[in-house]
This record gives structure tokens, C-alpha cells and sequence, in this order.
């Protein structure tokens, strides 16, 4: 039975994740429900990581998504404001998975799974959650509209209604390199109607010319 809701650490709403895709997401969600009830290893069949993003269990392509999506989170997530060896540190670049391991004589597509200590650590310092639903979460196909949806119930959470993005952070946050905030409105655009269409929420966007300033409110 699919698991409704996590308790999301901000401080992986607010990092920057590395080819970023809305299924890299996903995966690092329920990756996260498992680390909240098992601590950070634990043991899991590739059937369950698809059963819990509710999707077909036997279909090749599903699978090598959810090895894809694995090996993207190997790779460094950019955090910032934590303390690192008692020393605070402005940002750090860390892997939320350490290693992932299947073993030649352990039970097929069993994947050994290491959640990264200095994710760990991080997490601990920054008591700080949104509470996101799963079954919500796994409907959406692009990483405009997943990551605009948690930055909405991250911002509601603690009753703020406006966030304001230039297109430097915008290009930091969605993993992409436009030139030109008309390029990045059209993707934010289709997100909004994407979060519309899953949650019926109305997110609007406003950008000033004169600041050069993108601002999300609800």
C-alpha cells in the first residue's frame, strides 16, 4: 500500500539537484520515505520502488528509469548553509546516495542503498519539513511543475505567499542555462497548468522588467 505522505527536510526542497527531472524527484521522495522508516541503509527490490511510485513493475523501461534516476542521485546535490566537521560552511556539494549496490548472489534487483552522512548530517541540523503527498507527487511529468509544487507547499507551510527567483537562480534551480527569462517563463507556464491539472491549485507568476525579477504567488 502506497504511503500518503512524507515529512520532506526543506533542505532538500531547497537543493540543487543535478540533472534535474521530475522522475530524479520522484525517486529521491520515496528513496526518503524509506530512509524516514529504516535510517540510512536499507535494503529494497526494484518492484517496490516502482509499486510506490505506482507504476507498472514488469515493464523494462520503468525499471531502467529507476537505475537511471539511482545513478543521477550519485551525483552532487548543491546545499548550502549547514555545518560541515564544526565548521559553518556557506554551501557544500554532496551525493544524497553514497553507493548503491546489487549483489551477484543476493536476490534479484535487491539494491543495497546508502543515503550520503554528510546528507545526513545536514538534515539533522535543519529541522525543518514539508509535508508532501506521494500519491499527489508521483502524478507529475515535468520538473517544472513537481519542483514549483513543493516550492509552493514549502512557502504555504510556514504562511508565505510570494518567493522571488532571478533568472540566475531560476537557471541554478531547473538545471537548465537560458539566456532569457521569456524562454524560462514558457516552461514555468506549463508547470503552473500542470500543478492545476493534478492539484487544482492557482499559482501565478509575475515577472518586473525594470528589477529583472520573477515572483511565484498564491
Amino acid at each position: 500500500m502506497l504511503v500518503k505522505r512524507i515529512k520532506k527536510n526543506n533542505l532538500l526542497i531547497d537543493g540543487i539537484i543535478p540533472n534535474r527531472k521530475a522522475f530524479t524527484t520522484k525517486m529521491l521522495n520515496i528513496l526518503y520515505h524509506h530512509f524516514e522508516k529504516n535510517g540510512n541503509k536499507f535494503i529494497i527490490h526494484i518492484s517496490k520502488i516502482l509499486n510506490d511510485l505506482e507504476m507498472d513493475k514488469n515493464d523494462t523501461n520503468n525499471k531502467n528509469m529507476v537505475k537511471q534516476a539511482l545513478k543521477d542521485l550519485q551525483e552532487p546535490i548543491l546545499l548550502k548553509n549547514i555545518e560541515y566537521k564544526k565548521e559553518k560552511i556557506e554551501w557544500i556539494q554532496a551525493a544524497f546516495l553514497t553507493n548503491v549496490i546489487s549483489y551477484k548472489n543476493g536476490k534479484y534487483n535487491d539494491l543495497h542503498i546508502t543515503i550520503n552522512k554528510i546528507i545526513i548530517n545536514g538534515l539533522k541540523q535543519k529541522e525543518s519539513f514539508t509535508p508532501v503527498e506521494l500519491s499527489i507527487s508521483n502524478k507529475f511529468k515535468t520538473k517544472y511543475g513537481l519542483e514549483i509544487y513543493e516550492l509552493f507547499l514549502r512557502n504555504k507551510n510556514f504562511r508565505k505567499y510570494t518567493t522571488t527567483f532571478n533568472l540566475e537562480a531560476l537557471n541554478l534551480k531547473f538545471n537548465t542555462n537560458y539566456k532569457y527569462m521569456s524562454n524560462v517563463i514558457v516552461r514555468l507556464e506549463n508547470g503552473l497548468k500542470e500543478i492545476k491539472n493534478i492539484t487544482n491549485t492557482d499559482i501565478k507568476i509575475d515577472y518586473n522588467k525594470q528589477e529583472k525579477l520573477l515572483k511565484f504567488f498564491w
